[in-house]
């Protein structure tokens, strides 16, 4: 099966890099275009390493999960020889999405060679606004913003949360005369929730987090809260997508493993799943089915 090619095509907004590329190297080619490839965690990091390890980040709230924004990839599976996924364009699957499973699968099938990146149009203004407060008083405006018109300008919404308190962080992308419309909406909404709007910047999330847990919208604030309530440490909830970075006070907690145990059962009963290098679930027979499956399916690629 022919390997994609290495190419930069700013009409069609894609470019196909090497795995190795670090996101500020796409970036800085794609700005003179007044293009960007907008997820990521760590400007530094490669677009192998998110590819296959961060399957969120905050912007995602606006543009998607990073599978959302990979078109196509050069994969070369654990004892195999190289296969191409996937294409140029925007509409290349037909029957099993495998760029889309193996970007949510970490690096226990094989890895990446080359990608296939959707890019997006630069921002004219980028702002960042700050909420302190409550958790639940947080959680209670996080609710009242996207069900608002005015939400759908953000660019993401994320929850930071440690032993020291909690806060929102939003970001949006608009016109610069309208920001001062925007600033009024959510200083109202933040007066009518009690909560404080403050100066500050996002924080970057943890880039190899002890745990990753995928749940529901309505419950992602929630979960990151009572993990650091009980077991300290700090978390960053990507809000517009139910998923967190968790980091526990201490590793060796004797109650963290049973605590985790617990959140990846509730996980997996609403569609989520939590994942940890240190925590095995022995009654998750599931997954192991699946990937037995998946393993079958790129072996007829080859």
């Amino acid at each position: 099966m022919k390997a994609l090619d290495l190419f930069y095509d700013p009409g069609d907004m894609t470019m196909c890099v090497a795995a190795e590329t670090p996101i500020a190297e796409v970036n800085e080619r794609a700005a003179a275009d007044g293009l960007t490839f907008p997820l990521y965690l760590d400007p530094t990091s490669t677009i192998g390493d998110l590819v296959l390890h961060h399957p969120f980040t905050s912007r995602s709230y606006r543009f998607g999960p990073v599978a959302d924004n990979v078109l196509g990839m050069n994969f070369v599976p654990s004892g195999g020889e190289p296969i191409k996924i996937g294409g140029q364009v925007v509409k290349n699957v037909t029957g099993f999405d495998f760029t889309r499973f193996l970007c949510y699968s970490g690096s226990r099938f094989g890895k990446v060679e080359r990608v296939v990146l959707r890019l997006r149009a630069c921002e004219v203004c980028r702002e960042t606004r700050v909420l302190t407060g409550q958790r639940a008083a947080l959680d209670a405006f996080r609710k009242a913003i996207v069900r608002n018109a005015w939400g759908a300008v953000l660019d993401a919404l994320d929850g930071e949360l440690s032993e020291h308190g909690a806060r929102l962080v939003l970001q949006f992308s608009c016109a610069a005369e309208m920001t001062a419309t925007i600033d009024r909406v959510l200083a109202d909404e933040a007066d009518e929730h009690g909560l404080a709007l403050v100066p500050g910047e996002a924080a970057t999330p943890a880039s190899d987090p002890f745990v990753r847990i995928k749940t529901t919208l309505s419950r992602a604030l929630a979960t990151a809260g009572q993990l650091v309530e009980h077991h300290g440490g700090s978390a960053h909830a990507f809000l517009g997508n139910g998923y967190l970075h968790y980091e526990p006070a201490s590793r060796t907690d004797p109650a963290l493993r049973s605590a985790l145990l617990e959140r990846h059962r509730e996980c997996g009963a609403v569609g989520g799943h939590l994942q940890c290098a240190d925590i095995a679930d022995p009654d998750d027979t599931i997954q192991a089915g699946w990937e037995n499956q998946f393993r079958e399916r790129l072996a007829a690629l080859a």
